[in-house]
């Protein structure tokens, strides 16, 4: 048998070979022919993104925030250009000596810094410290270190010169421009402006080529905003509440100036406060706001509106006596108790002596479902509409819950829970003749700058813009028809002025009042104070050492134009921590001080 070599199995066998080789370099060319299609065609524009990626940088431009004032155009916020030093771990060659070189003039932790180098050694940009310091900033450029390695670039930080004045009403901007608390908060949109955008190239080794920027979108500041609080105003409120604090040690204190015309607030401030400047140093029961946000029992400061709508719907008449029962009233199975045994009041008295007793028998003649509304109609129970962040709506019992217990309770204050807002806001429809108004924090926002100089702004408050009410004050609420209560009305201006002058005004001036240490020299002024207990701790009962002592005040009677209003939160007063006694005298102080510094005319000496 003849030997064929062309189809052994040995030829076969590397005939195979070849063709199956020769199949993969086939597969192989037609993958790669295949994969340059994609790149050309189909993936195209994601390489080219990629490419532009490696070679372009774009840096946000970032927007001015808007300034704060004063309604006189005294700043109380703004902003200044500062360093703050990045690192580009990708590039750093040596993160152990850059780490310690930059750790000990910045007092960081230099195996923290080097870890960090290491772990985001993928990434082109970290933060190392931001808000430099002028000397931290001359430190780093004394290293100079490699610019691809270690920059800075330029952030706003906010300061506010003056300090904790209306800290908590102006808020402050965190480590990253955004608004917190505050108005800065409320209107963070508005002065936070429009950052912009810049756009770098770099070359081959990812060295930047800055002579080729540009800016590719503008940064648009953001907008001013001008409060209605006068800069001297809060001032005195400052100074005053820190008397306070320092003369009773309180758990906290607030304080809120008025306009009682407009609903404009002049001043707020809380204690304890904190200055924007250094929130590092900041307590931790230093952030809330308790002018807004402090719920609590006011005791007999809540006495006038249970008053005024029993007036308004003739269920009691100016001239009318109520017998106090010499200082003990069964009510039911409740027996009431007043701080001194009295007989016989009349309505001026009531209120003026502060009679626990003839409260709860007006509260019996109106019936809790008049009451109820009454409360509502002045604004409790629900928010004033403050542009702050935070407020809340206090504490009114729906109606099906009042009880008999109740007829007695909320004409003294108890029973219902107000906040320090709500509370001036009532007052205010009184002051002003029977118009309850929306509190007001702000009289414009503006592009930077453009509004100084303007005589509606720049010029401040002048006495005349608070005597807008009729000179003809002394009205009988007896020869007024019944009030149909609209909203936004929630007594007639005969009640709300009779309520002022005789009522109130009595509560300062006569001897037996319990504001007469709010009395004035220069001015008629009304007030009236406020003592509660605190629920104990397991709030099953009122506690015997705890108190909210409070005082309103308001002036010049008889047209009264500014309300202040003092809310002290547990005052070491030896046991006699009074609204009259631990509020009056700074309530007053702080009018007084208002009132000369708007150049209020004083009263005519007395001959």
């Amino acid at each position: 048998m003849s030997y064929d070599p062309d189809t052994s199995p040995l030829w076969v066998l590397n005939k195979n070979r070849g063709r199956f080789v020769t199949a993969l370099i086939l597969a192989a060319l037609s993958g790669v022919a295949f994969r340059l299609v994609q790149l050309q065609y189909r993936d195209l524009e994601h390489f080219r993104s990629l490419a532009g990626q490696q070679h372009h940088i774009t840096k946000t431009v970032p927007a001015r925030p808007g300034n704060i004032f004063d309604r006189s155009g005294r700043l109380l916020a703004s902003s200044i250009l500062v360093n703050s030093v990045y690192a580009n771990p990708g590039n750093v060659n040596n993160p152990t000596q850059i780490a310690e070189q930059l750790a000990d003039v910045l007092s960081l932790d230099p195996d923290r810094l080097r870890k960090q180098f290491l772990q985001h050694s993928d990434r082109q940009f970290i933060w190392i410290k931001r808000r430099l310091s002028n000397h931290e900033t001359k430190a780093i450029q004394e290293l100079e270190l490699d610019p691809n390695q270690v920059g800075f670039r330029t952030e706003f930080q906010r300061f506010y010169p003056q300090e904790r004045a209306a800290s908590h009403l102006i808020g402050f901007r965190d480590i990253d421009g955004e608004g917190q608390g505050g108005i800065e908060h409320w209107y963070n949109s508005t002065l936070k402006g429009q950052d912009g955008q810049r756009y770098f190239l770099r070359d081959a080794l990812g060295q930047t080529i800055s002579d080729t920027q540009s800016i590719d979108q503008r940064s648009v500041p953001g907008k001013d905003v001008i409060l209605t609080i006068d800069a001297f105003i809060q001032t005195f409120v400052e100074r005053a509440l820190d008397e306070l604090v320092i003369q009773w040690k309180p758990a906290g204190a607030s304080c809120i100036v008025l306009n009682s015309n407009t609903g404009e607030v002049l001043a707020m401030s809380t204690r304890p406060s904190f200055d924007p400047n250094n929130m590092d140093a900041i307590a931790q029961d230093a952030w809330r706001n308790r002018a807004i946000s402090d719920v609590y029992e006011p005791g007999s400061t809540f006495k006038p509106f249970v008053m005024a709508r029993a007036l308004d719907i003739h269920a009691v008449l100016p001239n009318d006596t109520i017998h106090c029962e010499q200082g003990l009233y069964r009510m039911g199975s409740r027996l009431l108790h007043d701080h001194k045994p009295f007989g016989n009041l009349n309505l001026i008295d009531v209120i003026v002596r502060s009679s626990n007793i003839g409260m709860a028998k007006i509260g019996e003649r109106l019936g809790n479902q008049r009451m109820y509304q009454a409360v509502s109609d002045f604004g409790f129970g629900r928010p004033t509409g403050i542009t702050l962040p935070g407020e809340s709506p206090g504490m009114l019992l729906p109606m099906k819950q009042w009880t008999s217990y109740s007829t007695g309770s909320i004409p003294m204050g108890h029973e219902i829970g107000v906040t320090p807002i709500q509370l001036i806001m009532a007052y205010c429809a009184i002051a002003n003749g029977g118009q309850l108004l929306k509190p007001k924090l702000t009289l414009a926002t503006s592009q930077p700058r453009r509004w100084l100089g303007s005589s509606s702004l720049s010029t401040g408050v002048t006495a005349t813009n608070f005597v807008p009410r009729s000179a003809t004050h002394k009205t009988d609420p007896t020869k007024s028809g019944i009030l149909d209560h609209s909203p936004g009305r929630p007594l007639a201006k005969e009640t709300a002025d009779w309520l002022i002058d005789p009522v109130l005004k009595n509560v300062v001036h006569n001897k037996q009042g319990t504001g007469r240490r709010a009395r004035l020299e220069e001015y008629d002024i009304f007030g009236k104070s406020g003592t509660a207990q605190k629920l104990n701790a397991a709030g099953t009962g009122y506690s015997h050492q705890k108190h909210i002592s409070s005082f309103i005040a308001g002036g010049p009677v008889p047209r009264p134009s500014i309300l202040v209003l003092i809310v002290v939160d547990e005052p070491q007063a030896n046991g006699q921590p009074y609204g009259g006694k631990v509020a009056a005298p700074t309530a007053a102080l702080i009018l007084r001080r208002t009132l000369i510094h708007l150049k209020v005319p004083a009263r005519s000496p007395t001959l």
